[in-house]
This record gives structure tokens, C-alpha cells and sequence, in this order.
């Protein structure tokens, strides 16, 4: 099925690495400037709400309920209270020896792909202080995280 006839509404003339969207907010990893929160409700006229600039290269970016989970390629990930969209707040990171791909959470646990370690298991149930569970030496090039009806796997 071909998506034909899509019109520009808006537009951010920021870098961005990836984005997710959660009502009325963009989450966008955006690049070397960190997490950029943007109020979609106009799609037309998207306006900045707020910034969290962190060291390093934002690559990805998960929402999950309040909290924002910010990948820093070579510097892990950070936890991010997102509950007022105009004041994010850090809260807590993990840091990992690789590279980190991506993510995604169940349960307070974070299924992280990281590109020389293979698939990490983080508890994130302490936000401020997140702590590895288990290493599953996965090879790299099998190791992408895919969340499906809360069933997590490597491909």
C-alpha cells in the first residue's frame, strides 16, 4: 500500500536524530543540543516548550508515561521527568562501556540494545539511580530492540 498525497504542515528546523510523539508533545532527540520538547497542537505552527541539553549525541528518545528516556550514543541513557513539558528534569542516567542504540521499558525494566555489549536489562524503577540487571551477549548485528504487545526481541 503506497501512502500517496502527504502535505507539510509545519516544520522544525532543528537537528533531530529521532522523535516520538505523546498527545500534544514531540519528544525529539535532537542531535548535540540534547532533548527538545515541542507543542504540536498547532500542527501547522509547532513552538519550542523546552530544552535538556546533555553531553554527547542524543540518538533516540522513549516516552513512557512521565518519563522521557534520552539515548546519549556513547554515554548511555538518561531518565528524564517529563510531567511538565515546559521544565523537563533530569533525574537519573546509566552508563554503559558501548554504544547505545535504543530502548524500550516494561515493567520498570529497560531493554537497551547497545552495539558492543549485545542486549542490556536495566531496573529503572529507581529513576535516580538505574542498575544493570544482566548482559545477554547477543551479536551486534542481531541486537535491535522491537517492542510488540509487550513482548521484547532482538532481531
Amino acid at each position: 500500500m503506497a501512502i500517496k498525497n502527504l502535505t507539510a504542515l509545519g516544520n522544525y528546523t532543528g537537528g533531530i536524530s529521532n522523535a516520538t510523539i505523546s498527545g500534544n508533545v514531540a519528544y525529539l532527540a535532537a542531535c548535540e543540543n540534547g532533548l527538545t520538547l515541542l507543542d504540536v497542537s498547532k500542527p501547522e505552527n509547532p513552538t519550542v516548550l523546552s530544552s535538556l541539553k546533555t553531553v554527547g549525541f542524543v540518538s533516540d528518545v522513549s516516552v513512557f508515561g512521565n518519563f522521557a528516556f534520552v539515548v546519549n550514543q556513547n554515554e548511555g541513557f538518561k531518565i528524564v521527568n517529563v510531567a511538565n513539558a515546559n521544565a523537563p528534569k533530569l533525574l537519573g542516567s546509566f552508563e554503559s562501556s558501548g554504544s547505545i542504540q535504543q530502548l524500550t521499558l516494561a515493567n520498570n525494566i529497560a531493554f537497551v540494545s547497545d552495539w558492543e555489549n549485545g542486549l542490556l536489562l536495566v531496573d529503572t524503577a529507581n529513576t535516580s539511580a538505574p542498575k544493570l540487571i544482566v548482559i545477554a551477549n547477543i551479536p551486534r548485528e542481531k541486537c535491535g530492540v522491537i517492542d510488540r504487545q509487550q513482548t521484547r526481541f532482538c532481531h
